[in-house]
């Protein structure tokens, strides 16, 4: 709860908390979600991250604080390594049936969508209407050629199953979706398409290198939905 003596507060906002060093995704990225954390004090927000990483602990402890933060990972040695670094992450361990290569076509076809539901997502995810949801993984890395070797999963599950979320527990406002590494070949066509072209509020790029961090020159795409 807001208190007025508080001057991390402004106007009922928290005041925006530069990141610490090695955070990958840029000011100008972390404000959208910040915004839509911290817009108001009048309760506890819940956010979905699709992604464990090195901002995972300026989600969960600095940009929402106070309230509900769960990450989805796939690759159980970096959740390893990221926990004991971070302790008391709330994490859930999926595994991803999607491949780049062999599924970039096949879910141009609505009717396909339904096999991208993620049946190992706990209940307690499902249930939850989420504030934010922010698709940061699986790996989908990189537009290399021959397409034949893109072996990655690609985040067609993910950004599926935030558009399930979404629609499934609606708010006022909607629901915030970001999707990182969007001028992708997978993420520019898919995330349009799963989430809609219409629900697009705003594209906003990263510089390489910002906060000291090894994160490339890239862009996020923001829905409402």
């Amino acid at each position: 709860v807001m208190k007025p003596e508080d001057g991390e507060y402004e106007g009922g906002r928290r005041r925006f908390q530069i990141p610490p060093k090695g955070t990958q995704q840029s000011d100008s990225q972390l404000k959208i979600v910040w915004e839509a954390l911290n817009s108001n004090s009048e309760s506890p927000k819940n956010l979905l991250v699709f992604g464990l990483g090195m901002d995972s602990n300026y989600f969960a402890n600095i940009a929402n604080r106070g309230g509900k933060t769960v990450f989805i990972e796939d690759n159980p040695t970096w959740i390893d390594l990221v926990t004991k670094k971070i302790p008391g992450l709330s994490v859930v361990e999926v595994k991803y049936t999607t491949k780049i290569n062999r599924d970039f076509e096949k879910f141009k076809d609505k009717a396909t969508w339904p096999l991208l539901f993620m049946s190992d997502l706990p209940k307690d995810v499902l249930d939850t209407q989420w504030d934010v949801i922010i698709v940061d993984a699986p790996n989908g890395c990189c537009d290399f050629e021959p397409w034949e070797k893109h072996i990655a999963p690609g985040r067609f599950q993910s950004m599926y199953m935030a558009r399930w979320l979404a629609l499934k527990h609606p708010r006022t406002g909607g629901t915030l979706v970001t999707v990182d590494d969007c001028e992708r070949k997978v993420e520019s066509l898919y995330a349009p398409l799963l989430l809609g072209v219409a629900n697009l509020t705003d594209t906003v790029s990263r510089r390489p290198g910002e906060h000291e961090s090894d994160g490339q020159r890239n862009k996020q795409c923001y829905f409402r939905i």
